[in-house]
């Protein structure tokens, strides 16, 4: 029989080294900031002239003016506004000759009659008002004398620009706009005032300390400007000039919050009533744009009464109005919110955006603009309170306490944005209009506290007021709903609506001491709620004293899915029995709950119903698929089921009233199937539908050496219970464990099955037909439960290189130091390791000497300390059949060779291995091979050791001396003429492993 042989060559190398003339040895070689303050008008005088006196009987009336002067362009419509100090319906002005009156632009119940003298008018209202607005247009350049009673303001006309650049100038100067004050400063004026806001400007934060927030939309082109009081706000928020406005002090709006305001209206309040309500109108020509309002985390902005409004002459259709309030304590009591964007109209509403990025709102409603929308990040909160305390005013009351947080079109919560509102006797928001959105997105909260009764919003947290609504909670994102006593969570009105939670989205509604039939969930027809997969939608309806219905669906269309993973939770303590935990309006029609692989939908009435005429569910039906079914009798609260089917596969059921008629069923026997159809139904005191779980399988690592249990059994994990059968290239036995897979009763079988804690395993040993299995194999696990099916492979690894061992101590792995280069893979039986020997420097002699070589150093596999061990070589046999194996090494014919150029050979040099020992592992119980004790390596081949039959199985070492012997058991000899050089010498040994190949080769 020809044997098989594995050779490995090393190198011994060896050198002769020394100094030349001296002795002879042997040796081996072996930001930047824009700002644009405010500039003082020029004040313009004229020659004074008898004024028209005020024709009131009572006592004096004040009248005064927001201006100075008003500037104007020839032939544009001029708005002049004055106040008085109370209200009058009278009062006589004089125009100036150049001027006509727009009377088309006048507004509503205001009239303007002739007097007899030279351009003198009366001025009268329907009702007494204190403010007052004279649309003019003015024909002739100049200045000119506008008078109302004994106060005057001096109108400045200018003559219509030609070119491009002057005319979109005039476009954006009307009534009140503060940036052609310019035009009235000189040049040496216009120089004081450029060095006086470069050295503000030097004192200028280059952002927020604390948060960016949404200065990003700003870019590169961040153009700020501190203000530190109402007056100096309002002229940076007229001003185009400026998109980062920043609190350098706390501020309360004005007394009079006009006095002193450009930029904005006649119908602009000059009173800021506690409780009450007062208004300033931007209109300002064309400055809308992205403009950021930055608290910087340290301060507080009291609009008291006031709520700023927009005129859509500030509209600059190429940048719409897009404002962020952030970092900032805002206080306010206007109804109408702190900023509101209702008096633009549709268009330049739906084009606009107000932002909150860490606002800390107080007072009344924040926002109101029913076309409009709005957008959260960061943490922000809006509280209302009938009277708040900021640190202007210990109790400001504010006007009305039945307002909604918001009255808009769309809001949305960026991702991870956190938001709490909560209000005094209202709903929460109240969403207008078509097309309204309700968006969070991932990992976005929304915290909505409705207290009082009724309100705004139908005294829902949310209400979508017209049809094609949309709320979706994105993935992670959180809802919190706190209803009113007796009002919605959320109402939908027209149709359709869509309300979706995605992957592992959270709705949670707590709804406490409802005593009126108003329903949790009130939705129009065509309402579509949707949990995707890993979402969760709980309601906790306590004390519940009415039939309200939790949900309750109008129409025949809507429906209710619960995907994959996803959870419905509905607990209500209701006792009436005219309350459905689900509503749908009509018997039998489209309208359904469907459940489709759900983690949990329980349907539970907490305090005991013994009417048997209560139902869980009306109307519509229900379908399910892949669910473990659970059913409570009317009066059983308890954990202890009265019914329950597992695996239901699918089941459709149809409800007419609270009857059920179960018109489909699949599971995977027909005694379940039965049981179900007979038993399952609506009126229950509880129902409970759970997943049936995936299944899921492993399979362990799988080797070919057969030294290793995982050589010949298949091992891994799955569910408790489930069924297992194996597929593998090799021989594989027959599967003999039968069970049905289908609701059709078809059955399949299987090797083995999972145990309680999900472990299986099968031993291919004392099976037919056997055999080990083999590298690159590619083994597969299949998995069965409850209708589900799983499935994962491996492929056979090869054997594992034997790392080497101590040879004083073989079961301890080690770190040998200059390591042999062998081959990896080297399959069942190999060389793992032998010693390259290093004979250092020696002297040379002139007679035959031997000189040993050094003992082999390596680093402890635990401290990594270097010691020294015994030279040796190392041997594994793993093959399965114990046939045997041969161990030779000769020196190679060359012998030791000089390393220089002139290749000297040390003739007849050879190496001595003496103390030879044989060693292996304690728990290894083969026999050890045959040895010599001693042995000569020369040019011809020597056996250095040899096993037998049931000999040398395993790791073997054969190590040269001992811990007393080690440094003299390894010798070079070289002869007496063999005549060395002072020069390196190497030579190589080479090992050869013989054996005879079987199976496992």
């Amino acid at each position: 029989m020809n044997k098989k042989k594995r050779k490995v060559y090393f190198t011994i190398i060896i050198g002769l080294l020394g100094g030349l003339y001296f002795f002879s040895t042997m040796r081996v070689v072996s930001s930047n900031v824009f700002f644009a303050a405010e500039l003082e008008e020029e004040t313009v005088t004229s020659e004074s002239f008898d004024p028209i006196r005020e024709q009131e009987a009572e006592e004096r009336v004040a009248i005064y003016f927001d201006e100075s002067s008003k500037v104007g362009t020839v032939g544009d419509l001029l708005l002049v506004a004055f106040h008085t100090d109370r209200p009058i319906s009278e009062i006589a002005i004089r125009l100036p000759k150049a001027a006509v009156i727009a009377e088309e632009e006048l507004p509503k119940g205001v009239k303007m009659t002739p007097l007899t003298e030279e351009n003198g008018w009366k001025l009268t209202t329907d009702t007494p008002r204190s403010d007052f607005l004279v649309p003019l247009i003015v024909d002739t350049a100049g200045s000119f004398p506008f008078e109302a009673a004994d106060s005057m303001i001096m109108l400045e006309i200018k003559e219509a620009r030609e070119n491009l650049t002057d005319t979109q100038e005039d476009e954006r100067t009307d009534s009140s706009d503060s940036t052609d004050q310019l035009d009235h400063l000189d040049q040496e004026d216009q120089e004081d005032q450029l060095a006086e806001e470069k050295e503000i400007e030097s004192q200028l934060p280059e952002a927020s300390a604390s948060d960016p927030g949404n200065l990003y939309l700003l870019g590169d082109d961040v153009k700020k400007r501190g203000v530190a009081n109402w007056v100096e706000f309002m002229a940076a928020m007229v001003d185009p000039t400026v998109n980062y406005i920043y609190l350098t002090a706390s501020f309360q709006t004005n007394d009079n919050p006009r006095l002193g305001i450009t930029g904005i209206d006649g119908w602009s309040s000059s009173v800021n009533p506690n409780g009450g309500l007062a208004y300033v109108y931007i209109n300002a020509s064309r400055v809308s744009r992205t403009l950021i309002i930055d608290g910087l985390d340290n301060y507080q902005m009291d609009l008291r009464a006031v709520a700023i409004c927009f005129r859509d002459s500030s509209v600059n259709h190429d940048s719409p109005w897009d404002i962020t309030l952030q970092n900032l304590e805002l206080y306010h009591g206007n109804y109408w919110g702190a900023i509101e964007y209702h008096d633009l109209n549709m268009t330049n509403q739906q084009r606009s955006i107000i932002r909150y990025h860490n606002l800390n709102h107080t007072g009344n409603q924040l926002f109101y603009g029913l076309h409009s929308r709005a957008s959260f990040s960061g943490h922000s909160v809006s509280h209302q309170t009938p009277r708040y305390t900021s640190d202007f005013n210990a109790s400001w009351t504010i006007h009305s306490n039945t307002q909604a947080n918001f009255e808009i079109n769309q809001i949305e919560l960026r991702e991870g944005a956190n938001v709490e509102m909560s209000t005094i006797s209202s709903g929460n928001l109240d969403f207008f209009n078509t097309n309204a959105r309700l968006i969070l997105g991932d990992n976005a909260r929304l915290s909505l506290n409705a207290n009082g009764s009724a309100g705004e919003a139908g005294g829902a947290n949310i209400r979508f007021f017209t049809g094609n609504g949309r709320l979706e909670l994105g993935k992670g994102a959180e809802l919190a709903l706190n209803t009113q006593n007796n009002s919605p969570a959320v109402i939908t009105s027209g149709t359709p609506h869509d309300i979706r939670l995605m992957e592992n989205s959270r709705l949670s509604v707590t709804a406490a001491n409802r005593t009126s039939l108003s329903h949790i969930f009130s939705f129009s027809a065509n309402t579509h709620v949707t949990l995707e997969e890993s979402s969760t939608l709980e309601v906790e309806a306590t004390n519940q004293n009415t039939s309200a219905n939790v949900f309750n669906f109008s129409g025949t269309t809507g429906n209710l899915h619960v995907g994959k993973d996803a959870t419905l939770d509905i607990r209500s303590d209701s006792l009436n029995a005219g309350q459905r935990l689900i509503f749908f309006s009509g018997a039998n029609n489209p309208a359904r709950l469907t459940i489709d692989d759900a983690k949990r939908v329980n349907l539970q009435r907490t305090r005991p119903i013994t009417t048997t005429t209560n139902g869980l569910i009306e109307g519509g039906g229900i379908t399910a698929k892949n669910q473990a079914i659970r059913q409570w009798r009317h009066g059983n609260t308890g954990e202890t089921v009265d019914f329950q089917w597992q695996p239901i596969l699918s089941m459709t059921a149809a409800i007419s009233g609270t009857n059920t008629n179960v018109t489909n069923v699949s599971s995977l026997n027909e005694e379940t199937s039965r049981g179900f159809a007979a038993q399952f139904a609506s009126r229950s005191q509880r129902l409970l539908f759970e997943n049936i779980p995936d299944v899921t399988v492993t399979i362990d690592p799988l080797t070919e050496d057969r030294t290793l249990p995982n050589a010949y059994t298949i091992s891994g994990t799955a569910n408790p219970g489930s069924y297992l059968r194996f597929q593998r290239e090799g021989l594989m036995p027959e599967p003999t464990l039968e069970t049905t897979v289908d609701s059709a009763g078809n059955s399949t079988y299987f090797h083995t099955q999972a145990d309680e804690n999900g472990h299986y395993l099968l031993d291919l040993f004392d099976l037919e037909p056997f055999q080990y299995f083999t590298q690159g194999e590619v083994v597969t696990a299949q998995a069965f439960l409850d209708g589900k099916w799983a499935e994962a492979s491996t492929t056979v690894e090869p054997i594992g290189d034997v790392d080497p061992k101590d040879p004083l101590d073989p079961d301890q792995p080690i770190l040998p130091e200059n390591p042999p280069l062998i081959p990896e893979n080297r399959g069942f039986i190999s060389i793992d390791f032998v010693s390259q020997f290093n004979f250092g420097t020696v002297p040379i002699r002139s007679s035959t000497s031997r000189y040993p070589a050094r003992p082999q150093r390596i680093s402890l596999v635990d401290d990594h300390e270097s010691t020294e061990r015994p030279n040796y070589i190392q041997v594994s046999d793993r093959r399965f059949l114990q046939k045997g194996w041969t161990l030779s090494a000769r020196l190679s014919e060359e012998g030791f060779v000089s390393t220089d150029a002139f290749k000297h050979h040390l003739k007849g040099a050879s190496v001595h291995l003496t103390n030879i020992e044989m060693v292996t592992s304690r728990e290894n119980p083969s026999e050890a091979p045959d040895y010599f004790e001693a042995i000569e390596l020369g040019p011809q081949n020597q056996v250095i050791a040899r096993a037998n039959e049931k000999q040398g199985a395993g790791t073997w070492i054969q190590r040269y001396g001992n811990e007393d012997t080690m440094q003299k058991s390894v010798e070079l000899e070289i002869p007496i003429g063999a005549r060395p050089q002072a020069t390196s010498y190497q030579g190589t040994i080479h090992w050869e492993l013989s054996f005879v190949p079987g199976a496992d080769e």
